[in-house]
């Protein structure tokens, strides 16, 4: 992440991401608008921030190059002199409107950045050629997703998302962006269907949304999720997709699990809800339990499934689901504990 000699981090400018960039020029190859947990700045804040690329087998010269947030003013933040970019590497400025320039120190624009979506360019010393634009604006941006240039493995022309943010590293291949998911009924009773959904505000050009759900440890099944207006989904075109679990096969005290999948027609990229970026540390599904309405009781609700029960009982323990107080753990790690009493039955 470092260039210039500083220390890694230690550097933030606003760059104006386009479609094209000139022939071995410095790239504008990630940025993020609504960062809340992503990357923190010198004052602990998690301001928004730049990601600028030198693919070129040299280094780059930015001194006096601008980075604007407004396309009628190009020149609105000047990257100090002297600012130079190693080969392959990438600098850090962060768009948090406290303008700092000392070399040595954390870079910050003048300016923040829109979620919403707005002008973001580069442009060189000139004051008037730009070497990378995202424009007339970027599109909306959602917290802790990043956004800029598909790498495949280095750097195309190709804008994406990136559930993952890679600040300072080589972007992925990048992915359609899934948000905001939701079932209903909470509490579904056996034999009831359940509505899942989940807003997809990437262009699939082509491709199409997939719900994976599976009762307790069976086999995934898969359901088309449309947003065409029919059945479960309640508005064509709005970007919600929708489908309903069938509720036959439901019954008390069972575990409903899902995801949700989203491939782009064309590349092929597919963007995945729960994320699951960390095997050992992340949620694999979404789920709930089938209320039990032979148990009445004010105590609170707390039930949990192992796929092998006799690893729960191990130092070394397995993976677990567990359902407590209306609320849905995947992919939890249980061990037991304790010293002599750890091997009586439990």
């Amino acid at each position: 992440m470092g260039s210039l000699g500083l220390m890694p981090g230690m550097t933030a400018l606003a760059l104006v991401l386009g479609a094209r960039a000139h022939a071995q020029g410095p790239l504008l190859s990630e940025f993020q608008a609504s960062n809340t947990d992503t990357l923190y700045d010198a004052d602990g804040d998690s301001s928004d921030w730049i990601e600028v690329h030198n693919p070129t087998a040299g280094s780059l010269d930015l001194s006096d190059w601008y980075l604007s947030d407004d396309a009628s003013n190009l020149t609105r933040w000047q990257i100090p002199s002297p600012t130079l970019l190693p080969a392959g590497s990438y600098l850090i400025v962060f768009a948090s409107g406290k303008d700092r320039t000392t070399p040595g120190a954390q870079y910050h624009t003048n300016f923040k950045l829109k979620s919403a979506g707005e002008f973001l360019g580069l442009t060189r010393p000139d004051g008037t050629t730009i070497e990378q634009a995202y424009a007339p604006a970027y599109p909306q941006q959602f917290a802790d997703t990043s956004y800029g240039l598909s790498f495949d493995p280095g750097p195309t022309s190709n804008e994406t998302y990136f559930p993952t943010p890679t600040p300072g590293a080589a972007n992925g291949a990048g992915a359609p962006l899934l948000i905001d998911p939701g079932f209903n009924p909470g509490d579904p009773g056996p034999g009831e269907d359940v509505s899942v959904w989940v807003s997809v505000p990437s262009d699939l050009a082509g491709g199409a949304v997939s719900l994976l759900w599976r009762l307790d440890f069976d086999p995934e099944s898969a359901l088309a999720l449309l947003d065409d207006g029919q059945g479960a989904d309640l508005v064509a075109g709005d970007d919600v997709y929708s489908a309903v679990i069938p509720g036959l096969n439901l019954v008390p005290g069972q575990m409903l699990r899902w995801r949700m999948e989203a491939q782009e027609g064309g590349s092929g990229r597919t963007g995945n809800l729960p994320l699951y970026a960390y095997p050992k540390a992340s949620a694999r599904y979404f789920g709930t339990a089938v209320r039990n309405d032979s148990v009445s009781t004010a105590l609170p609700r707390w039930q949990y499934w192992l796929e092998l029960p006799v690893k729960g009982e191990t130092r070394a323990g397995t993976r677990a689901s567990v359902y407590y107080n209306a609320e849905f753990y995947d992919n939890v790690f249980v061990r037991i504990r304790g010293g002599s009493s750890a091997w009586y039955p439990k």
